[in-house]
């Protein structure tokens, strides 16, 4: 197996990263997000799901209209709860999708590609993005 796909492997194994906690995730659902729309209860359990795995990494996948996008802003929110602003990057796999994420949850997104490059160029970068 490449190094890159074990990498990613363990990330998603890994359960001791950073998370919300589930009574934050789930009041998700009472307010409406910065984008003007409000979580339906499926959103609100992924969010759950997402927020509070303590997985360094963790994947949303659906078909195009599904509502990913307010599942972000809504797990956006809920991650600022606990985190404080500025604690979101959202990253994709081209500059274009990066933009469309960047605009539909009004977060900083990047092409992850040139992220990970940078990232090994200059490690204090995460440290900065707050």
């Amino acid at each position: 197996m490449p190094e890159a796909e074990t990498r990613l492997l363990e990330a998603g194994r890994a359960v001791d990263g950073p998370s919300v906690s589930p009574l934050l995730a789930e009041q998700i659902g009472e307010q409406p997000l910065p984008t003007g729309k409000v979580a339906s209860t499926e959103q609100v359990a992924a969010v759950g799901r997402l927020a509070c795995s303590g997985r360094a990494l963790d994947l949303l996948v659906g078909a195009a209209g599904t509502g990913k996008s307010t599942t972000m802003a809504a797990l956006r929110t809920a991650w600022e709860g606990e985190h404080g602003p500025g604690s979101v990057l959202g990253l994709a796999p081209s500059a274009a999708a990066a933009q469309v994420l960047a605009d539909a949850v009004a977060i900083p997104a990047e092409n992850t590609a040139k992220w990970l490059t940078e990232h090994a160029r200059n490690t204090d970068r995460l440290t900065r993005l707050g």
